[in-house]
């Protein structure tokens, strides 16, 4: 049995609704997942990074916790660089934390564009970054010490006990690296073991939050294998599944697994980049044109005398704006489409509103 989280985009894309937006009650959790956060020159050149967020913060503020995947390392004696090789300084990561972001995915195809040193200069950065937000800052992905093994981050949030592991199925550099959880489902050993890890790992937590980088670029439907590996972690004891990676929405849906509701999220596409900054007002229609805009999707959880069970799954449907001093922000699509703005960019946006809301109504389309 399943169900799409389609009902209620309208309601939660054009109406803020306080109740909405509060935070979850004790036993129940209020969660907002985006896509990845990435740092193209586009991006940094910015004077005011805090920009980025300002428009979609409340979202963020007035929920328990909120997740992203910072594609990049973060490494403050390098400079800023952008694709292929991205690098960033820790104030960019800070102006996502200033905007209420705890939950960093690292393990991504770049966690290796600066090396194993600046795997673990990111690392170091990440903890100072912690200590600067008073310890409510986590993140898996990578380590500094290969004689541990990948462990699941802890957290405690609202009555849950949280287990929270990031992999990625590939890195772009050829060599292997130890410092960086890779799993390529592809290779039957590889996932065998890696499911076999996840149920030995999955009853120590209410909740199991999994986040997966990987699967084919620009692609608007999952790959059949990734859909059927998403399932069986699902079955080992997954309750939310965060995928990302495409730089495009993908479908989500909500699965009952032994009596309790859980969700797979295929890709959430970009949250901020520069990949579209040369686009045109004509190009709303063009493939390109998905990788500017997402969502923020907002998921409800409680638990159950059966487990933990996700609620609900609203999206709010969010675009990149680039401003008339040439910053790149992220505002609600809906907004955006009756803006006062160059009337060519408000057609741009009234067509993706359109489009992206046609997408959410017919997510099964795309999981043929």
């Amino acid at each position: 049995m399943m169900c799409r989280g389609v009902a209620g985009v309208f309601c939660i894309t054009f109406l803020l609704v306080i109740t909405v937006l509060s935070h979850a009650e004790p036993n129940e959790l209020q969660l907002t997942f985006v896509g990845d956060i990435m740092a193209h020159d586009v991006n940094y050149r910015m004077q005011n990074f805090s920009l980025i967020y300002e428009r979609v913060k409340e979202y963020f503020t007035n929920d328990d916790l909120t997740f992203g995947n910072l594609e990049f390392p973060v490494v403050d004696d390098l400079p800023f660089s952008t694709y292929p090789a991205f690098n960033v300084h820790r104030s960019y990561v800070e102006a996502a934390l200033a905007a209420s972001f705890e939950v960093f995915s690292i393990a991504n195809n770049h966690s290796l564009d600066k090396g194993k040193t600046g795997v673990l200069k990111t690392l170091g950065s990440l903890l100072m970054l912690k200590e600067g937000a008073g310890g409510r800052m986590y993140y898996s992905g990578i380590r500094g010490d290969t004689s541990r093994s990948f462990t699941p981050t802890v957290i405690r949030e609202n009555g849950f006990r949280i287990g929270f592991l990031a992999v990625t199925q590939f890195l772009n550099l050829p060599q292997p690296s130890p410092y960086i959880y890779v799993v390529d489902y592809t290779n039957p050993a590889i996932r065998a073991r890696f499911l076999e890890e996840i149920r030995s790992l999955t009853p120590r937590f209410d909740l199991f939050i999994l986040s997966f980088h990987g699967d084919a670029e620009y692609q608007l439907s999952p790959h059949p294998e990734k859909r059927a590996f998403f399932r069986e972690l699902l079955e080992a004891g997954v309750g939310i599944i965060w995928g990302h990676h495409p730089h495009v929405f993908q479908p989500y849906e909500i699965v009952t697994v032994d009596g309790t509701q859980r969700l797979i999220m295929y890709s959430m596409g970009n949250f901020v980049s520069g990949q579209g900054y040369h686009g045109k007002p004509g190009d709303a229609g063009d493939r390109w044109a998905y990788t500017g805009d997402s969502v923020l999707l907002r998921v409800r959880v409680t638990k159950t005398p059966h487990g933990v069970n996700v609620v609900s799954a609203e999206p709010v449907l969010i675009a990149l704006y680039t401003t008339p001093t040439r910053d790149i922000v992220v505002d609600r699509l809906d907004r955006l489409a009756a803006a006062p703005i160059d009337p060519s960019w408000r057609e741009y946006y009234r067509k993706r509103l359109g489009i992206m809301t046609h997408f959410l109504e017919n997510m099964d389309t795309y999981l043929q």
